[in-house]
């Protein structure tokens, strides 16, 4: 249960501020081939993809509906280098268009969004020296806001203190990502 709670309150965190995000090692970009997966880190689910860079350049993200615009023979359309990208099914895969022909030595770089998995046996060591005080707050808020008849520490106005902390934490946080940590 506190477990569980703790892992809780971090992808709370994650969700809520998109605060454990990662660049990829660079994957090779293979000759007939537009379907890639994203790398998780241990303990660790997509929550989106951010960016993919072809070598230099940044691959626009569309939908299916903006690529049957934008590239209306995208089944078929093949050149040295891709210029789209979307994760059509979920978010631990992709695919780029048109499809690579001829590119040679190629890379792309993913930068991804993650959280935890629900059985995620630890989080990353930044997660902790960055925002332990916004997960612990958020783990309290769950185990003080159970039912008092299904535990002994049970309390409504404790939970309701640590929700508040924690919502102001996960703020915070999300400014802090969104002025990239600077």
């Amino acid at each position: 249960t506190v477990r569980q709670a703790i892992i809780d309150a971090a992808s709370d965190l994650c969700v809520g501020a998109h605060c454990w995000n990662e660049i990829q090692d660079a994957q090779l970009l293979v000759n007939g081939v537009n379907d890639y997966e994203l790398e998780l880190p241990s303990g660790g689910r997509p929550l989106t993809i951010d960016e993919i860079w072809c070598g230099n350049d940044r691959l626009g993200a569309v939908t299916m509906d903006q690529l049957s615009i934008l590239m209306p023979n995208w089944q078929d359309a093949t050149g040295p280098q891709p210029l789209y990208y979307n994760a059509a099914f979920d978010f631990d895969s992709f695919r780029v268009y048109p499809m690579p022909a001829n590119s040679t030595a190629v890379k792309l770089r993913i930068k991804g969004t993650f959280m935890p998995t629900e059985s995620s046996a630890s989080l990353p060591d930044f997660m902790y020296v960055r925002y332990r005080d916004t997960i612990a707050s958020g783990a309290l808020a769950r185990l003080f806001g159970m039912p008092p008849q299904t535990c002994t520490w049970g309390n409504a106005s404790l939970a309701e203190v640590h929700a508040g902390r924690s919502a102001a934490g996960i703020v915070n946080a999300k400014i802090y990502e969104e002025h990239a940590r600077v």
